[in-house]
């Protein structure tokens, strides 16, 4: 199984895509960022993310994705930023869902 992993942020995207057998090791077969300068608009950010993940995702046909979970917080600055962040992740789910051949979602236990 292929996963395509996703550290969603507009700034520096962090993704990776590792591989199992199935015997419990893994195999990376890509990992890296995708960067957005701070002058970019945020709508440029969501489409410059989504262009390099559609590549990701053609160049490897993962059979599905996991992204990085919004977590729960007190301060209402960190709160702001983190629901633009939930929005974000919104985005390149759905957007990642329609571009994977065979996508599966899963939610992790906790």
């Amino acid at each position: 199984m292929r996963v395509l992993a996703i550290d969603a942020s507009l700034r520096n995207t962090g993704v990776a895509i590792v591989e199992t057998n199935g015997g419990g090791k893994f195999h990376t077969l890509y990992y890296g960022v995708i960067h957005n300068a701070a002058a970019v608009p945020m709508s440029s950010c969501l489409v410059a993310i989504r262009d390099r993940l559609a590549e990701l995702i053609h160049a490897h046909e993962p059979d599905c994705c996991a992204l990085e979970a919004v977590i729960y917080v007190q301060s209402h600055k960190t709160a702001i930023t983190l629901g633009a962040k939930a929005s974000v992740h919104g985005r390149l789910l759905s957007q990642t869902a329609v571009t994977l051949i065979n996508n599966t979602i899963v939610q992790p236990s906790r």
